[in-house]
This record gives structure tokens, sequence and C-alpha cells, in this order.
């Protein structure tokens, strides 16, 4: 009898507790979208987390959520503006906005949870507020400083990436460099100069679409800081251009921007266009970027505990992969999407399967990668294991990500 008793107590305090409250004078808001009149940005954006009355942070989403209300004069009446809160599912929301208007004069950010401010709520916006599409460059340092940027020789990988250029002289290089990759049917680069303010670009190579990245950067950049005059080269494919040895060992490395790169080349590699175009789009044209795929869906108890695949036939060890996944079918979901080199074995290794698409990767617990382009493995709340050049990479080597 006691020990029924002892169960029904344990029932009725835990299984049936109310759930834990948010107080919002303990919950923490940060971040520099709170300084909006210092930077200007696609979408500002600043942190919520919410504390209980023990000032404990939540690890897990809180009952409710928070709002957050712009209010502000422009030009033509109130302040226009677009907000959206991403719950992270860990207790902390992303909260970024948008100013639509021109300007906003006034500004005053509400954040509120159940009706009451949370943490210094309201905060209060002394100066104007700019739109994104302003032509509002200020100077470069300050720039920096109100973004809170790093000195470049604080960046490990920056200062690694630009050691063999410590001294670049275009005008020594700059006709050999054309001359080597002008190379129209394999080859795509551009070459940039940006000189008082005013950017231009000549393209080299017979698929030059990719340009288009670059220049949206650019044109971003300028209208809200003074930018340098400077000169480089970009890389508009996929694959290393400046490779080490060979006639560059008495040339000298060419100093190439590239979106991909490898341990024999000596290409400086920038953050991916999608991650680029979804960043300067951000909260505009462009729904997926990298705050909004933190926006919490499935949590990694719910998640499919298999080791996932889907690409096409590129290489021998993908139908290898095929093979084994049939062999392990309880561990391994492996698939073609398209046969373009072995059509001939499309019988053994078929039927090909349809595209997925990127949010539902979310639902799994492990991707594999097979020399594929990765630009957004580290978003998806995943463990990622890459198969490349023939051999498994394991946990005690660095290309092992977990996440």
């Amino acid at each position: 009898m006691k020990f029924l008793i002892l169960i029904l107590s344990y029932i009725l305090t835990y299984c049936h507790a109310s759930p834990r409250l948010v107080d919002p004078t303990k919950t923490t808001v940060y971040g520099s979208g709170l300084e909006p009149d210092k930077i200007v940005l696609p979408a500002r954006f600043f942190y919520i987390h919410a504390a209980g009355d023990d000032g404990q942070m939540f690890k897990e989403s809180p009952p409710l959520n928070f709002d957050v209300q712009i209010e502000g004069k422009s030009p033509h009446g109130a302040c226009r503006s677009k907000v959206d809160i991403i719950n992270r599912g860990d207790g902390s929301f992303i909260a970024r906005y948008s100013i639509i208007s021109d300007w906003c004069d006034k500004m005053i950010i509400n954040v509120r949870y159940n009706g009451s401010h949370v943490a210094k709520s309201p905060y209060y916006i002394r100066d104007l507020v700019y739109s994104e599409k302003c032509y509002c460059p200020r100077d470069l340092n300050i720039w920096l400083i109100d973004n809170e940027c790093k000195s470049a020789m604080q960046e490990d990988q920056i200062v690694s990436d630009l050691h063999s250029f410590k001294r670049v002289n275009f005008s020594m290089i700059r006709d050999n460099l054309i001359k080597r990759y002008n190379q129209p049917e394999s080859v795509s680069l551009c070459h940039y100069v940006v000189k008082d303010q005013q950017i231009w670009r000549k393209c080299y190579g017979k698929y030059d679409g990719f340009k288009m990245f670059m220049d949206a950067t650019l044109l971003a950049l300028g209208r809200v800081v003074a930018l340098p005059d400077m000169e480089f080269f970009l890389n508009l494919g996929d694959w290393p251009l400046s490779r080490k040895g060979g006639q560059q060992r008495t040339s000298g490395p060419y100093p190439i921007f590239s979106w991909c790169g490898s341990d024999d080349s000596h290409d400086i590699v920038l953050p991916t266009y999608d991650l680029t175009e979804s960043t300067v789009e951000n909260m505009q044209r462009v729904s997926l970027d990298v705050l909004s795929v933190q926006r919490e869906k499935y949590p990694w108890s719910s998640k499919v505990d298999k080791l996932f695949w889907r690409g096409r036939d590129s290489r021998r060890e993908r139908l290898d992969l095929i093979a084994m996944g049939r062999k392990h079918s309880d561990k391994i979901d492996a698939a073609l999407t398209n046969f373009f080199f072995f059509r001939d074995e499309e019988h053994k290794y078929g039927p090909k399967v349809p595209h997925i698409s990127f949010m539902e990767f979310f639902k799994i617990s492990i991707i594999l990668l097979v020399q594929i382009s990765t630009e957004h493995r580290w978003h998806c709340g995943l463990i990622s294991f890459t198969l490349s050049a023939g051999r498994w990479l394991d946990s005690t080597q660095t290309n092992i990500t977990v996440l």
C-alpha cells in the first residue's frame, strides 16, 4: 500500500506538474539588432534567452512565444517593418527584423512575453535607422568596429589563406594570370576592380552566370561602407585554379578567390555563394538562410537513426555505397537520383529516386557526403561523415563534423 501511495505521489508531483514559468525580468536580450542606428544590414537581429524566476536559463522552449514589435516614424507616416521570431528549441530565440521604410526615426523596439516587457524593453533608438537599400557608406574602420569585426590578423583562417600573398603587384602578374586562365570552355574567371566606390568587372569564360553572386555582395557592401580601392580575381568554377607546384614554383602563386579550395591549391576560399546570397537577401526573396534554418522542427530524439545519402552516379564509390546499403538496409538509406555515367548499370543500382528538399535532411541524424558540394552541411543539426578519394574519414580526423 505504501508503495502505491509513493507511485501516486510521484505521478501527481512530476507528471502533472505545471510547466516552468518565464520571468521577464530575468530573461536576457542581447545582440547588435538592439543598436540598429549603428549598423545597416538586410536584416538586423538579436537574441532572447528565456529564464525562470531562479535566474536559470531555459534549455527547452517555454510555454509561450515572445512578441517583438517595432515602432517609429518614417517619411510616409508610421515606420514599416517586418519581424520574424525564430524559436531555436533550446530556450533561446532569434528576433530579426527588416526596415521596409527608407528610414525610421524615434524607433522603439518592444520585447514582450505574455504581455510583459522583457529585460530592458522597451529599447529606445536615438538616431535614424536606415533601410538596407539606402546609399549611406560609412568609414571602413568605424563600420568594422560597429559590426564588432575582429582584426584580420586575429582571424587564423585569413592569416593562413593570405600567407603566400603578403605583397601582390598586379601590374606584374595581371596579364600572365589572364593569359593562363583565359580558357573559355573550361575556366570561368572574373576580374574585379573597385575604384572611387565604383565597381568594375570583366569576365573570361563561356559560363559566367555565377558572377551575379559577387556582384550582389559588392553592391550591398558599397551601399553601406566606403570600400577601399582594390583589385582581385574570382574563380566562378567549382574546382580550384591556383595549383601548388608546377609552373607556379617559378612564377609565384596567383591570388585567386574561389568558392572551393584544397590542400594542393593556393585559392583563397570564400563562403559559398549560397550563404552570401542568403545573407544579402535575408528576409527578402530568400527564405532559407543561416538564421532561419535554426528554427527547431525536428528534435534530435525524433530524427531517423540511419546513415543517409542521395546523389547521382558520378563515381564508382557511389555505386558501391548503394550495394552496401542494400546489404545493411536497417542502417543505411542510400539511393541514386540520376544516372549519367553508369547508365548501363541502372538495372543493377536503380531505380533512381526523386530529389528531396533541403529541409527533409533535418529529419535525419547522420548524413554521408561522397565528394559533393557541402555548403549546407553545418546547418542541419546532424552528424556528417565525408567519404573522399576512396577512403573513410573517421572521428580521429578533423574532417568529421559533429553539429
